[in-house]
């Protein structure tokens, strides 16, 4: 589609959301007008109906006219005499005693949340890991062209994926070749928008009109590739603060948002990037993440580690995961089981440093690095499939063991 064109399209569709909400808010003043009418007061008439009939002008007119003022479409006050509140507003038990009590899932299961409804995920690594891949077999699994990802189902969006490919469109183009065939091509053309190369704008500079770039397409998801491309200077705080405040309003309209990234070149202290700081950038960039997914190896390898560095309910992996690089698939290579490894402990039972070991690749785990593994046993031990034994003295470390099947027998 040629960029003329959609530029065309987006403009269409967001005037055309703007007479929406103006004659929303012409029915409002309506049946306000009705409703007091109807309780025993007098209507002026010549007032009571000008907004409602200016609003409706500016609907059906044949071309664009100049929004309602603030006074025209501010809605009268409620019977209570207090204002009434913003759209995002509601009251404190709707808010929290309506909230679901499980995470609502984009890609994941109850057991393996990757990415929650409304809350931003980010896919982090060094250029030529497979993001771009991992990145477009999400967006193709929302438009249901792929159940499963990584094993963990994707949930279909109800509308359509907006994926912007402004970091080498074509690479991109090729990238996403590998993934379909032309049997696809009925959803890809109703269910997925490309907008290829950068944004006419910076998003960190203009979040507002990212807002009603992205709304313009009428989509439920957006895919950014890559960050670096939509936003510059992505190390100082007050860009890193902007470029949140887009994406977090892009959520509140009810769009999904992925985003892809890098992270920090590695160092001689810090050879392989472990924690949120090793992203690139301002820290504001992921503090409103809701699950930040870091790919670490070296660029081509077949072969690369997924760790979970953000999450939005328990953590997932560490993983390693398989890249197919000729045919653009990502499979769970190699997972480290711990009940079988609590089966396998000798010594009376499995540590949860031990544990950390084999689930991190690493010869001395950090405190946190035990402490994940330690909440993993304990899993187990709720789940019947081991059994916790704490060490006699202070200071030592608690056994897992294999549950005892002839003792419950």
């Amino acid at each position: 589609m040629r960029a003329e064109t959609v530029e065309a399209l987006r403009e269409y569709a967001v005037e055309k959301r703007r007479h929406e909400q103006r004659a929303s808010f012409a029915t409002d003043l309506e049946a306000e007008r009705e409703r007091r009418n109807g309780a025993g007061r007098t209507a002026d008439p010549a007032t009571s109906g000008a907004p409602v009939e200016k609003a409706l002008s500016s609907e059906f007119s044949g071309g664009p006219q100049a929004p309602p003022t603030t006074a025209e479409v501010t809605k009268p006050p409620s019977p209570n005499g207090r204002p009434h509140t913003p759209d995002r507003a509601v009251d404190g038990a709707r808010f929290i005693l309506e909230t679901p009590e499980q995470v609502p899932i984009v890609w994941g299961d109850e057991e393996s949340v990757v990415w929650a409804q409304g809350e931003p995920l980010f896919i982090v690594g060094p250029a030529g890991l497979g993001k771009t891949t991992l990145g477009q077999r999400l967006a193709l699994g929302r438009v249901g062209l792929l159940g499963r990802v990584l094993g963990m189902p994707v949930a279909i969006d109800p509308g359509r994926v907006l994926y912007i490919a402004a970091d080498r469109p074509r690479q991109a183009a090729r990238s996403f070749r590998r993934m379909v065939a032309e049997s696809d091509r009925e959803a890809l053309t109703d269910s997925l928008v490309v907008w290829s190369g950068p944004l006419p704008f910076d998003i960190a500079t203009d979040p507002e009109r990212f807002v009603d770039f992205v709304i313009g397409f009428n989509v439920g998801t957006v895919v950014i590739d890559s960050l670096k491309d939509v936003a510059l200077e992505l190390s100082r705080d007050d860009v890193g603060s902007r470029v949140n405040n887009a994406i977090q309003r892009v959520i509140a309209e009810g769009v999904e948002v992925l985003v892809l990234h890098h992270q920090r070149k590695a160092t001689a202290d810090n050879s392989r990037p472990r924690s949120l700081s090793d992203v690139f950038g301002s820290t504001w960039l992921t503090a409103g993440a809701g699950s930040v997914v870091l790919l670490w190896g070296e660029a081509g390898d077949p072969i690369v580690e997924l760790r979970h560095l953000k999450q939005p309910a328990a953590e997932v992996g560490p993983l390693k995961v398989s890249i197919d690089h000729e045919h653009g698939e990502v499979r769970i290579h190699e997972e480290v089981d711990l009940a079988r490894l609590v089966a396998q402990a000798t010594d009376g039972g499995l540590t949860a440093g031990d544990a950390a070991k084999a689930m991190f690749g690493v010869s001395e785990p950090s405190a946190s690095d035990v402490e994940k593994a330690r909440r993993k046993l304990d899993g187990l031990v709720r789940d019947g499939r081991a059994t916790k034994l704490d060490a006699p003295g202070r200071g030592r470390p608690a056994l897992y063991r294999p549950v005892d099947l002839r003792r419950q027998a």
